[in-house]
């Protein structure tokens, strides 16, 4: 615990020059002489003794200083940056105590107390704010601030990153803190339950082996064992499909792991990484994350204040720890270049703050007007991000998409789109992407969708921007409120520029919307020119229908879609009564010509079609061969 070898020869160096700054002070103060009528005066007995008063002064402002020095090392484990070369703390566990103390022991004559507080106030509190504001404050520090996101700006007519909308997370973190609980209660073992706990905030989103999964160690639940009494360990994890809802949640067992977040004493992973030298930077967002092999690691951001050591915020190392077995296994990388299975060394909280001040003093009226800007009297061209989620690239690649508005607290409104890279300081703006809703709107229009009739009780959850088949698309996950997180409903699809209730696509399954989704995108296409390069209509193909058959609506999209073969190919085509209204009509062996939304999917979606013998007013042609549909 506190009485550890770490750091012992920082504090009794405090200590002694505490015990130092009390000598000083006794040589400028007098002993305080008790009264005659002073019950609570420190000893009565003895008479006036200077020696005496230096040596319990000392000895007294000595261990308070070394028992503070090593409280605040061992539970707050500040880093060594900032005022006073990074020993505020040791310098206030040095001064502070002695000071207090003299006044204490010694008479009080105004002058010399009003010059010690005086003179603490400003060691203590004033050089540090001082330090502070000059590396913080002004036009000159808020441009540094502003540049510290590696951001290029993309051209008016470039979209985001696309995603494989086969791959879309579909299972929200309160729904893998619903499934995960099961998996640990129908155990094998019969004892994991009571032995071990899931805490629904430890689940972290992660790739692995090419497949997203949710992730929690499994945490003890027993006091004795939670205090570290009798060297514990916890035998693995909790893994919960990310991709599919109706997957079942399952542990990953064998290992011996004695690291955890929120660790007490020696099983805290900060702290043993503390004790171990990494003491001049923030030790922050560990994440746990298990590689391609399935073993277990913790991912710790190492960042450093770099103004003055002050101010500001930047990532110089990735700290990886191995805890598949009882020694854990330190290895650091510089930051960019950690393993490729790391997927989270970018944290959520620094994004937004790089996020926020680039926003905020990264324009040409920041510039010349920071005071305006700072104390919001005039916020001329200034942005902020909105609610951001991370998204899943067709690379897999995960990306921190933030949807970027104007600081006004009333525009809902995305002014552009900010992409930052969840491994290295990169970002992309894109003021292309604009004129459309932010995702706290987005949930209001999703929850009053025609189809959640179906729901009894529901919420929308993890609402995330996507580039699906090249729109950009919000995705949300309709779930219902369980006593621990929550059960999945359905998935929702919206396209951005189409926020209208009406337009959500809702189904159980995302293969089921997907197929919804395209067709709604054919029908922008054929109407209104609204398909974006990604997804363009293939030339007219010919062909001769072999099978068709009417895929079933639900209770949010009554019109039946109408799924097709044709003869030399095996992809499935898709269309309704909006593209083709005699399309009921239509049956195997007929000539048709069509032409389909050319995307990556299990189906393809269909934007014009005709069929011969239905156009012929119903008489057999048999003038047209069937050419088999491009591939």
């Amino acid at each position: 615990m506190i009485f550890d070898s770490n750091f012992w020869p920082l504090a009794l160096l405090v200590a002694l020059v505490s015990a130092g700054i009390f000598a000083a002070f006794n040589f400028f103060f007098k002993e305080a002489k008790p009264s005659a009528d002073d019950r609570y005066s420190y000893d009565r007995r003895k008479p006036y003794d200077r020696k005496r008063t230096l040596t319990v002064g000392c000895i007294t402002s000595a261990l308070v200083s070394l028992a503070l020095v090593r409280v605040v090392m061992y539970y707050f484990m500040p880093s060594f940056q900032g005022s006073y070369f990074g020993y505020y703390w040791p310098l206030f566990a040095a001064v502070v105590p002695s000071t207090v103390l003299a006044l204490f022991l010694h008479e009080w004559r105004a002058r010399m107390v009003v010059s010690s507080v005086l003179g603490l106030v400003m060691l203590v509190f004033v050089v540090p704010t001082v330090q502070y504001t000059y590396n913080a404050w002004g036009s000159d520090n808020a441009q540094r601030f502003a540049a510290q996101p590696k951001i290029r700006i993309a051209a008016p007519d470039e979209v985001i990153p696309p995603t494989d909308p086969n791959r879309m997370v579909r299972v929200t973190k309160k729904n893998a803190a619903f499934k995960g609980q099961t998996a640990l209660t129908s155990s094998p073992d019969a004892n994991l339950g009571s032995k071990y706990k899931i805490d629904p905030d430890a689940y972290d989103l992660q790739s692995i082996a090419g497949h997203r999964y949710w992730v929690a160690p499994l945490e003890f639940a027993n006091f004795a064992d939670s205090m570290n009494f009798g060297e514990p360990m916890s035998p693995g994890y909790v893994v919960v499909d990310a991709q599919d809802p109706n997957k079942d949640a399952f542990l990953k067992l064998g290992f011996s792991m004695t690291l955890f977040e929120e660790g007490n004493f020696g099983l805290n992973l900060n702290r043993h990484l503390y004790n171990l030298g990494y003491t001049g930077g923030m030790l922050v967002d560990a994440k746990f994350e298990a590689d391609d092999n399935w073993k277990p690691h913790w991912v710790v951001t190492y960042i450093k204040r770099p103004f003055g050591g002050i101010a500001g915020r930047e990532i110089t190392k990735v700290i990886v720890v191995d805890v598949s077995e009882r020694a854990p296994k330190v290895v650091e990388y510089k930051f960019g270049e950690q393993p490729h299975w790391i997927e989270r060394a970018n944290p959520e909280d620094l994004i937004k703050e790089y996020a926020e001040n680039w926003g905020l003093y990264s324009g040409e009226f920041a510039k010349n007007n920071y005071w305006s800007v700072f104390f919001g009297v005039r916020k001329d061209g200034t942005l902020k991000p909105s609610e951001f989620d991370l998204n899943y690239t067709t690379t897999d690649h995960s990306v921190w998409v933030m949807p970027m508005t104007s600081t006004r607290d009333t525009d809902h409104s995305v002014a552009g789109v900010l992409v930052a890279d969840t491994t290295k300081n990169e970002m992309v703006y894109y003021p292309g992407l604009r004129g459309f809703n932010v995702g706290a709107t987005v949930v209001d229009t999703m929850s009053h969708a025609p189809g959640t009739g179906q729901f009894k009780n529901f919420s929308v959850e993890s609402v995330q921007l996507y580039s699906i088949y090249g729109e950009l698309t919000w995705v949300g996950i309709y779930t219902s409120p369980q006593s621990v997180g929550s059960s999945y409903l359905a998935v929702g699809l919206l396209h951005a520029h189409g926020q209208n209730s009406a337009d959500v696509v809702i189904a159980p399954d995302m293969q089921r919307a997907l197929a919804l989704y395209s067709n709604q995108l054919a029908k922008r296409g054929s109407g209104e020119g609204g398909i974006a390069r990604e997804a363009q209509v293939s030339k007219e193909v010919a062909g001769k229908i072999f099978r068709i058959s009417t895929l079933p609506g639900n209770a949010q999209q009554q019109q039946a879609v109408y799924a097709f073969l044709i003869e030399g190919d095996k992809r499935i085509f898709t269309l309704t009564r909006d593209t083709y209204t005699k399309v009921p009509f239509v049956q195997a062996g007929d000539h048709v010509r069509f032409s389909y939304l050319d995307i990556q999917g299990p189906e393809l979606a269909v934007t014009t079609f005709s069929a011969a013998e239905i156009e012929a007013d119903g008489k057999v042609t048999g003038g047209e061969s069937a050419q088999p549909a491009r591939k």
